[in-house]
């Protein structure tokens, strides 16, 4: 795809959101955060190609929303633009973790109507839905989203979906997939460690509860049994 037109298309929809930024709000001055958000959105700005594989890019406050296109009739698109999507999705975890904002999300497939700066679409509610059913800052691709985008499953799980793990929701349920989170995985371990030191020492109560409840969650996730691999 050439250009990314107004109207419906096929493709990946990511939603990411800064996680803990109420309790940033209430330790930081308001303004301060507005700043050091506005530096990492024009990173990311930079960091997106400027050729025709740049996806839509859409931020506001403490929200990121980016669509990838994809030529739906040829599975091998799929793959390499969700592959590209990843990519993008690991670099803008970088740039946010590095400023002290780790970012919580989902990636979903299918239809989106791109309109007048705005998308709109079941792929950016299931999105929504994964970025709010993980218990920690990490970006949620269900295995599933890959099976059904393709007409091939096997191909798109064992290329489009790599380490595909069994991630608990927040509801209970489970699903298998792939959890995207910053790297080096150390660095984000001991931060989120350290965010529940604080918390648990300093408050607020229900801060320190989210933050213990996110430090178990990694733990689990960076510590499967192997009954947790697909």
């Amino acid at each position: 795809m050439d250009t990314i037109k107004y109207g419906a298309h096929f493709g990946w929809a990511v939603y990411l959101d800064v996680y803990g930024l109420k309790a940033m709000m209430k330790e930081s001055q308001i303004i301060d955060l507005a700043e050091q958000l506005s530096k990492c959105y024009s990173q990311v700005e930079c960091k997106l190609p400027w050729d025709k594989s740049r996806p839509v890019y859409l931020y506001f406050q403490d929200t990121i929303i980016l669509f990838y296109p994809v030529d739906a009739s040829h599975d091998e698109d799929k793959a390499s633009v969700l592959q590209r999507c990843a990519g993008d999705v690991e670099e803008i975890l970088a740039i946010f973790f590095q400023a002290g904002f780790p970012l919580r999300g989902g990636i979903a497939y299918g239809e989106v109507d791109y309109y007048a700066n705005s998308l709109f679409g079941i792929p950016v509610e299931r999105a929504i839905e994964y970025e709010q059913a993980v218990a920690a800052p990490l970006v949620l691709l269900p295995t599933k989203e890959c099976v059904e985008s393709s007409s091939n499953a096997p191909f798109s799980l064992s290329l489009i979906a790599p380490r595909p793990q069994k991630v608990v929701l927040k509801s209970g349920g489970i699903l298998f997939g792939t959890l995207f989170h910053p790297t080096p995985v150390d660095g984000f371990i001991e931060f989120v460690y350290n965010k529940t030191r604080y918390h648990g020492l300093y408050g607020p109560p229900e801060v320190a509860k989210a933050w213990e409840e996110a430090n178990s969650y990694i733990f689990k996730c960076f510590n499967p049994s192997k009954e947790d691999n697909l």
